[in-house]
């Protein structure tokens, strides 16, 4: 894959990590869990604001297509390995797709589809088209604000998904300087040892915040959207703990660590897919740590394969369309 850019992967790879371990049946009133679920959302769809790119030339409808070949291809395909396992289980997959999947990751690839289309009609669209886009997601939230409710596919949660892509988004498009500091190109490693800890002093920063403020006014900060100010402080939290990400992944850049946390964000798609599935099938067998070993043995056999056979066809059928 050409023109990656090395911090955002390693941000990528702390963000997927994050998610492994927030699914590693954490305590849900735990200092570990109330941490990680401040930011780890908001982290992808900001990053996934900064990579968005348009080109003319290809117009609206060859950019839909190449979504759908790049984003919903590989949805559907881990789809049916996860109802052939559920069929294997003797368990029915109807019910978690109607469901929306409910708290498996899989949720997540048409939700950024999904806003995804949304931000290119908005930006890009027509008149008609931005006026329905944006009828829908005001639509959303209120229904959201007012009620508290739930959609599957999370639905529901696209207007707050969607401030955090179009936060990253416009962080991309109007602070160059600022991403320019994060590429830290300068070759005596000051710049990057600023970047680590500044990103460090801003993550204590939000976690103060989020120990001593947030929860203390509302533990249920995170899904109780018909409070306005919930809503804030889910939004400033998000932020300040992905832009301590981005920071710090510019800081361990052109490090060991940095080089594992790369490997991890430039395989995330696949570990998304396929953590859930192996950590739940592992421990109904056993509960035991050795599990994790284990599993991340077989997420890397998954990966090669789906590298080697499953990703290059993906990108040729791709640059077949655009």
């Amino acid at each position: 894959m050409t023109n990656r850019v090395e911090y955002i992967d390693i941000a990528k790879g702390i963000g997927i990590l994050l998610v492994y371990i927030g699914h590693c049946f954490l305590n849900k009133d735990g200092m570990l869990f109330q941490s990680i679920y401040s930011f780890h959302m908001p982290l992808f769809f900001l990053i996934s604001g900064m990579l968005f790119q348009y080109n003319p030339d290809y117009g609206i409808a060859k950019i839909i297509y190449g979504k759908v070949v790049t984003l919903l291809l590989p949805y559907l395909l881990f789809t049916v390995l996860y109802c052939l396992c559920f069929l294997a289980y003797r368990s029915n997959p109807i019910v978690y797709l109607l469901y929306g999947w409910g708290r498996i990751p899989l949720w997540f690839i048409p939700i950024l589809f999904a806003i995804e289309i949304i931000h290119l009609l908005l930006f890009k669209g027509r008149i008609i088209f931005r006026i329905i886009v944006g009828g829908i997601i005001i639509s959303l939230f209120t229904y959201k604000t007012t009620t508290n409710g739930w959609l599957p596919y999370c639905v529901s949660e696209i207007p707050w998904f969607y401030l955090c892509f179009i936060s990253g988004f416009f962080l991309k498009s109007f602070t160059p300087k600022c991403l320019e500091v994060f590429h830290c190109l300068n070759v005596d490693g000051v710049l990057r040892t600023k970047n680590l800890t500044f990103g460090g002093v801003l993550f204590v920063m939000s976690q103060l915040i989020l120990f001593c403020v947030v929860l203390p006014y509302n533990s249920n900060y995170r899904l109780q959207d018909n409070d306005l100010l919930s809503y804030i402080m889910r939004y400033v939290l998000g932020m300040m703990g992905s832009i301590s990400v981005l920071f710090v992944s510019s800081g361990i850049s052109h490090s060991l660590v940095g080089a594992v946390f790369k490997w991890l964000g430039m395989n995330s798609l696949v570990i998304l897919c396929v953590h859930w599935l192996l950590l739940h099938t592992l421990y109904t067998i056993a509960f035991s740590p050795l599990n994790h070993f284990l599993i991340w043995i077989v997420m890397t056999i998954i990966i090669f394969v789906y590298n080697k056979f499953v990703s290059p066809r993906i990108i040729k059928l791709k640059k077949s369309i655009l």
